[in-house]
């Protein structure tokens, strides 16, 4: 059995893998850790061509940092659940149930703020999203209101 650990590695990740590893444990599973870089750069240089090789260069170590980030997390994961790390590119939810359907995952972990009202309208749900677009079964674990 393989899970797969959707999260934000600068959101409250440790607590959210301490509780997917729980979870693996229980159930004598590996854990994939995905992590989704929904951030495009070019949306930030406006057209400005000049500086599209300096936000490139800043993007690649962005990118490299977030990667070392997920491997770290993922190499806290007791080897006998350990699975691999994926950095992933897009929309969260999208390319959450791809991975999912594509590496055979039995159920995806993720975690939720429970986020109300104007909060919830413009912030939106990943969870809620990926609960509805997982090929398989999504266990979604509450994280306290400090993470």
């Amino acid at each position: 059995m393989t899970l797969l650990l959707a999260l934000d590695i600068h959101d409250g990740a440790e607590e959210l893998l301490g509780s997917a590893v729980t979870w693996a444990q229980t159930l004598g599973a590996k854990l994939d850790v995905a992590y989704v870089d929904e951030y495009d750069h070019y949306t930030y240089a406006m057209g400005e061509v000049a500086l599209q090789p300096v936000l490139d260069k800043q993007w690649v170590k962005v990118r490299e940092d977030n990667q070392a980030r997920l491997e770290a997390l993922v190499a806290t994961i007791p080897g006998a659940h350990r699975g691999k790390p994926l950095m992933l590119f897009g929309r969260a939810y999208v390319e959450i149930a791809a991975i999912t359907e594509a590496e055979g995952h039995d159920a995806v972990i993720v975690g939720t703020h429970g986020r109300q009202g104007l909060q919830h309208l413009l912030l939106g749900s990943v969870a809620e999203r990926v609960v509805r677009q997982a090929p398989c079964p999504v266990i979604v674990i509450r994280m306290s209101s400090a993470a």
